[in-house]
């Protein structure tokens, strides 16, 4: 809605380090059929930087509709009593490899998500945390700042433990059991990534300096985070 469809403009926005315009002979296979299904080669670098454009608009729509709920719990004086935790589902395709929108894959665009924890008791320090944590690890840290047992089953941990020590990598899985196709289908044309270019489950480890993904068609990638990050 207005004004934040018009908060921004294209020209404010730079094309990613990993755009390109077309596929990449390595390209794998659900990438290359999202590229093909929601016919982004025919999206020129302009209408790309509009949709950066509203995008942040719609970022700055969120922000506004959180900061209404903070007013409110300041307006009832209850905003010390409680425990603020904002994060996201996933990430977004904003020009990265050509592409809008998401995808069941593990490009860091589309994996790493906000996290952001307001404790005012205090158990939390403040500041900027780098560690690598997953979204698993909300709930038990949820738990330890409510000062309530922890489930003996879980293999998440709280980032508030007494003995917390930083994930060495994370794991990351999605996907139905179904087939990718081996190659787009002609004059197939999508606006969102659903069936089939969704389909086929596939699996991450990270770590700070590498990550593996395999998928369950037979493709696989590996990154150097540190000297070839795109």
């Amino acid at each position: 809605p207005q004004p934040y469809s018009q908060m921004f403009n294209a020209d404010q926005f730079a094309l990613p380090q990993n755009y390109r315009k077309a596929a990449a002979p390595n390209e794998i296979k659900r990438l290359r059929n999202w590229r093909a299904h929601s016919e982004a080669e025919d999206m020129s670098e302009e209408e790309l930087k509009e949709a950066m454009a509203h995008y942040c608009g719609q970022i700055r729509y969120v922000d506004d509709q959180l900061g209404r709920i903070m007013d409110c719990l300041e307006d009832e004086g209850i905003e010390e009593e409680t425990i603020i935790i904002f994060w996201s589902d996933h990430g977004e395709f904003l020009g990265d490899y050509g592409l809008t929108h998401k995808g069941l894959m593990f490009y860091d665009c589309l994996v790493r998500i906000p996290l952001i924890i307001y404790d005012p008791s205090g158990k939390l320090h403040s500041g900027v945390n780098q560690d690598l944590v997953e979204s698993v690890d909300v709930m038990p840290t949820i738990l330890d700042l409510l000062s309530l047992p922890q489930l003996a089953t879980s293999r998440a941990q709280s980032l508030v433990d007494t003995n917390y020590t930083p994930r060495p990598d994370v794991f990351a899985e999605g996907g139905i059991y179904a087939q990718q196709p081996n190659k787009p289908i002609t004059d197939y044309a999508i606006k969102a990534p659903h069936d089939p270019t969704q389909w086929g489950p596939g699996s991450m480890l990270r770590t700070k300096e590498w990550k593996v993904v395999v998928y369950a068609d037979g493709d696989g990638e590996l990154f150097d985070l540190i000297n070839d990050p795109h």
